[in-house]
């Protein structure tokens, strides 16, 4: 069993919560641990999606193609669960929340963040007690800090720590209980949802991101789980329809235009943006039965489609859209130039196994950086003969600058 703060409203096993304060939940079975939205530019690559699922046994930490093919557990514990992904906007990293037992059985929730390939795993928060956790967090634009809710019995606070873990420092107090927050695009301004009481019981607000300013409420409807999209036109939300039934909901930035985007037949929440703005991922049940699984749809509703197929063993939780790596889109470009390249140079060839090494999925960090020291080095001894020694130049450059992408 699992202390979390509700941080959705949907439906487990046909039953909805509404709860906003802490209750005794399974970490997998019932509460949806939403990772952070994107706060990207606005043209972006879509990449693979990550999601927290019980298919390996515990809690894990996967991702897979925007289908749902070619899922990789990326944390494959077994004496912790991890949950709630979101990716850097670089794609290149992914911050998650783990959760390990202390001494006394209860739960004890922190925030992480690893490599894309599942390595080099660090704590970003080091919390002692099981009624101090890491709530909802968002990556700034330039991916140089996470910001986050620290929520704890006596209150919440909104937080910010560099992602190799330093410089932790409180932004601000909100003035309720938080149900979720996300960054704008420009990284300028935070949203999040907030308790104001019967009958909408949770709202949304806007305040500036470095905790200056007053606050300003969007919505009071109910309104959890905040998600802007990358082009910074929409937010979308988890809330309630009509008929009772938790559904997924878009507005305007300004708190107008209010759009139901799933109907209560879906029993639907916890929606990530595409990177390009043009689709969205969440969880959904059909007729509200069952085991959630993922969904798309378009950014207006339209052509829902289920990429992953729910089982009554396997809980699936946080869906989350990730952009194209860096390091992919860079390898792209070094292979369209090296395609230029002499047809007696051997480059081509080693940086079409450099690519592949990065595809491979957990670990592949690792064999993509020996890969791409050994372009450097054929680039080295083809200099002078085969290669000019400008166009060895500009290999071993680009080669450099995805070695530092993946942290080799």
């Amino acid at each position: 069993m699992y202390y979390v703060r509700a941080r959705t409203s949907f439906a487990c096993g046909g039953a909805t919560s509404r709860a906003g304060a802490l209750v005794v939940v399974l970490l997998m079975s019932c509460v949806v641990l939403v990772g952070a939205a994107n706060a990207t530019p606005p043209v972006q690559q879509n990449g693979r999606i990550s999601f927290s699922s019980t298919a390996i046994g515990g809690g894990d930490i996967f991702t897979a193609n925007a289908d749902g093919t070619q899922q990789v557990d990326l944390t494959n514990t077994r004496s912790a669960e991890e949950a709630g992904p979101g990716w850097s906007p670089d794609g290149m990293r992914i911050a998650f929340v783990r959760v390990t037992k202390l001494a006394n059985g209860l739960p004890l929730a922190n925030l992480y963040v690893m490599r894309g390939d599942g390595s080099r795993q660090t704590q970003l928060t080091f919390f002692t007690s099981p009624w101090d956790q890491p709530g909802d967090f968002a990556w700034t634009p330039d991916g140089s800090q996470i910001v986050y809710a620290y929520l704890s019995a006596t209150g919440n606070e909104i937080w910010a720590v560099n992602p190799d873990g330093t410089s932790p420092h409180r932004l601000f107090t909100p003035s309720g209980y938080l149900q979720g927050l996300d960054l704008s695009p420009d990284g300028h301004t935070i949203v999040y949802s907030q308790y104001i009481g019967p009958p909408g019981y949770y709202g949304l607000f806007l305040r500036n991101a470095d905790g200056s300013g007053p606050e300003t409420q969007l919505t009071s409807g109910f309104d959890l789980h905040p998600r802007w999209s990358p082009d910074g036109s929409k937010i979308v939300v988890d809330s309630f329809g009509t008929d009772g039934a938790s559904a997924i909901f878009e507005i305007n930035t300004d708190g107008t235009n209010r759009v139901q985007l799933t109907n209560g037949e879906e029993q639907a929440g916890g929606a990530s943006w595409s990177p390009d703005s043009t689709k969205l991922i969440y969880l959904g049940t059909v007729n509200g039965a069952g085991n959630a699984g993922i969904w798309e749809m378009n950014a207006d509703g339209s052509n829902k489609t289920e990429i992953t197929i729910p089982s009554p063993s396997v809980y699936t939780n946080g869906p989350v859209w990730g952009p194209r790596p860096a390091a992919a889109i860079k390898l792209d470009t070094l292979m369209s130039y090296v395609a230029t390249l002499s047809p007696r140079s051997s480059l081509p060839q080693k940086v079409a196994g450099t690519q592949a090494a990065f595809a491979e999925g957990a670990g592949s960090y690792t064999n993509t950086c020996n890969k791409l020291n050994a372009v450097a080095n054929e680039a080295r001894s083809e200099s002078g003969t085969i290669l000019t020694a400008a166009q060895a130049a500009e290999v071993i450059s680009e080669a450099g600058a995805i070695r530092s992408l993946l942290q080799c």
